[in-house]
């Protein structure tokens, strides 16, 4: 027999299931046979959003008729929290007859266990029941901050005894996530349980006038009516004078359809900028949303609840209508999602006119096209003093056409580069350095800027499989242009917090049709001491530090992963792996956000962005989807957005950290942009385009 959700007078705030398997318990017939059971723990929100510190499971164990088993319980497998909020973070424990859902301890950051209209699942298998028939009532106690509660029936077992003629009861799916679908109920009989036939009904009042043999419920099934809610299906054995035979065995079917409710539209509000919109929606059973403006899809991914407020910037003029839809929850046995939405009511808006970028909540202003950049046609990297005064923009422009003293067949090209000082403060001026002369194959990387110096890397090449990089310095006051040592292709560089030190990547030894390696660098940014680390990985690409200068990271694009270092004794020329983390495909930045507690990662390759928690050293199962190619990115200072550069499409999207999403529309600009700075102010945005010689600012 399974239980049922508990009864609507339980002190619980959530639904408990259990679901045994096979379908009577039965009770074991002798220590050399026992009956064994498999029970599905099923823990839903009923109660639009729950907050606990703990919860208690305990399923009674002994000899008695009230206990379900001699031993003591296994502990959970399968546990599937695919279906939970994104906050959710537990770790589940079996010690005797108890078990403990608590936060994962390894975070200390996480302290709750948090579910918002999901549900947890997990199995516990192959029981040994005990010998003697009767009711176990499950005891559960949730605990929160202030209190717990306990409710001491919250969910029933019942073994029946060996000589029931049902075998086992089961349906098609025990979960649905919609409304009006329907399940088929199958079960098998005992040959020699003497009975004649057999009935169903249902605790919604459903009676089938059927009368089913032993076989039709193990072959073909029973189609259930359609399902408005979470129902009990019982099947009752007879003999042919219509008397019963044992008592009827019960099987749940919990219907848990994608709600919505507590909707709300902010719009021309106290508070909120022109333009911006405030939607405010909480939700039950929900994967995620999606957001349409006058028909047209405007947001694809937005979270499954948003009670806070989810913003949005209005691009449209007159009369608009937004409407919500909501994706409910799928599995494997529902693959496609059932759909719920809301419409907002209308409202007006006036013609276009100048915003603000920065608000709480950051949306798009005015974009500004700069050029042509001084002697600049291909423009890669951007750094910007701490000031705000200066943006510094590594470009180059090709100068001549040689024959391959390797190859007589190839032509290379030969290339000038050039470091251009934009002054942000006069009308964005420009003023071109010049940082090398004509090379081969050139690629300019990011630079690293702090108020006295900038540096950036010039990487060229003299033949197919020998790659070198120059150092170069360029003091902020005087733009005076230093050159170190050449370093075997040395890309990517980031500055320490003391500014003592920059962390870059070698990715030499390649040729036009291998990969290079990847062996971290720290370079002594006054004098071009260096250590080296051989990553082990393929095509070092970009490197990053956190704020406190004790980690760094280092992205090796044709490994599809991401080095984490311990470079805490950088002083001492000691850098160590502390793991190497898989990502997407072909990652190229990783910026760490200011609070230090994540690193966010392009996957130009892949579309998308990986998400590294720093505390716990991992990579997120969860990626954010919905970009281009996405290649340089820039955080704002209080950590909750990133701007991200679409090399394929030429646009900028904007994500928010937090939900792990992209919002609003991406902004188009057009040609392949590839790195993004945010002024200190952050009030503008500045992107650069790989084959432009046009930097475009994004502000008020």
């Amino acid at each position: 027999m399974t239980d049922t959700l508990q009864q609507s007078n339980s002190p619980l705030r959530l639904a408990y299931a259990i679901i045994a398997n096979p379908n009577p318990i039965l009770a074991s017939t002798s220590e050399t046979n026992p009956s064994l059971v498999s029970l599905q723990v099923i823990i839903s929100d009923v109660s639009h959003g729950v907050t606990l510190k703990q919860i208690d499971i305990v399923i009674p164990i002994g000899a008695t008729a009230t206990d379900l088993s001699t031993d003591a319980l296994p502990q959970p497998t399968d546990v599937t929290p695919a279906n939970v909020s994104a906050t959710l973070n537990t770790t589940i424990n079996t010690i005797g007859n108890t078990i403990t859902i608590v936060a994962n301890n390894e975070d200390p950051t996480n302290t709750d266990i948090i579910l918002q209209g999901t549900s947890i699942q997990f199995y516990l298998n192959n029981i040994e029941v005990n010998d003697l028939v009767g009711v176990v009532y499950v005891a559960i106690t949730e605990t929160t901050a202030a209190a717990s509660v306990t409710d001491n029936s919250a969910a029933r077992l019942v073994k029946q005894d060996t000589d029931i003629p049902i075998t086992n009861f089961w349906a098609s799916n025990n979960v649905i996530y919609a409304y009006d679908q329907t399940v088929t109920l199958f079960w098998t009989c005992d040959v020699q349980g003497n009975s004649d036939y057999y009935m169903l009904s249902s605790s919604d009042g459903w009676i089938d006038p059927t009368q089913y043999d032993d076989t039709d419920g193990s072959t073909t099934g029973v189609t259930s009516p359609t399902l408005s809610q979470t129902t009990v299906f019982y099947l009752q054995a007879f003999h042919a004078s219509g008397e019963k035979v044992g008592t009827a065995v019960d099987l749940t079917v919990h219907v848990l359809p994608p709600a919505l409710y507590n909707e709300q539209c902010l719009y021309n509000t106290a508070g909120l900028p022109p333009r911006v919109v405030l939607l405010k929606w909480s939700s039950t059973y929900v994967s995620y949303c999606a957001i349409e403006i006058n028909g047209s899809i405007f947001v694809s991914n937005a979270p499954a609840s948003a009670p806070e407020g989810y913003p949005l910037f209005i691009t449209s003029n007159g009369e608009i209508n937004i409407r919500l839809i909501a994706y409910g929850l799928t599995d494997t046995a529902n693959p496609t999602p059932a759909k719920t939405d809301y419409l907002f009511n209308s409202f007006s808006v006036t013609p276009y006119q100048q915003h603000a970028l920065s608000y709480a909540t950051p949306y798009i202003g005015e974009m500004t096209y700069l050029g042509p950049i001084a002697n600049q046609a291909n423009t890669y990297g951007i750094g910007i003093t701490p000031d705000g005064r200066y943006a510094y923009i590594m470009g180059y422009k090709q100068t001549s056409q040689q024959i391959s003293p390797y190859d007589p067949s190839l032509k290379i090209n030969e290339f000038a580069a050039y470091m251009n000082k934009i002054d942000l403060n006069n009308n964005c001026s420009c003023k071109a350095l010049s940082l090398t002369g004509a090379n081969y194959i050139l690629r300019m990387t990011n630079s690293a800027t702090n108020s006295q110096f900038t540096y950036t890397v010039v990487s060229f090449s003299q033949s197919n499989d020998a790659i070198y990089g120059c150092l170069k310095r360029i003091n902020v006051s005087n733009d005076k242009v230093d050159s170190f040592d050449n370093f075997p292709c040395v890309v990517g560089p980031a500055l320490t917090p003391d500014n003592q030190f920059l962390l870059a990547v070698q990715s030499a030894g390649g040729n036009l049709t291998t990969p290079p390696g990847s062996v971290a660098i720290t370079i002594n940014a006054s004098n071009a001491a260096t250590t080296n680390l051989n990553l082990g990985q393929k095509y070092g690409y970009q490197t990053a530090v956190t704020p406190n200068g004790q980690i760094g990271f280092v992205t090796n694009k044709a490994s599809n992963t991401v080095s984490m270092l311990d470079i805490s004794q950088i002083a001492s020329g000691v850098i160590t792996v502390i793991a190497t983390l898989n990502v997407g495909a072909a990652p190229t930045t990783t910026t760490v956000t200011p609070d230090g507690t994540l690193a966010l990662v392009t996957n130009s390759g892949s579309n998308n962005i990986s998400v590294i928690n720093i505390t716990t050293q991992s990579v997120e199962p969860n990626s954010i989807n919905g970009l281009s190619g996405p290649f340089g990115l820039a955080i704002t200072n209080d950590s909750k957005y990133a701007y991200v550069a679409n090399y394929s499409n030429g646009s900028i999207s904007v994500i928010d950290i937090a939900r792990r999403s992209v919002v609003y529309n991406p902004i188009t600009m057009g040609g392949h942009p590839v790195a993004v700075a945010i002024t200190p102010d952050q009030q503008k945005v500045l992107v650069i385009q790989e084959n432009s010689n046009v930097l475009t600012v994004i502000t008020n």
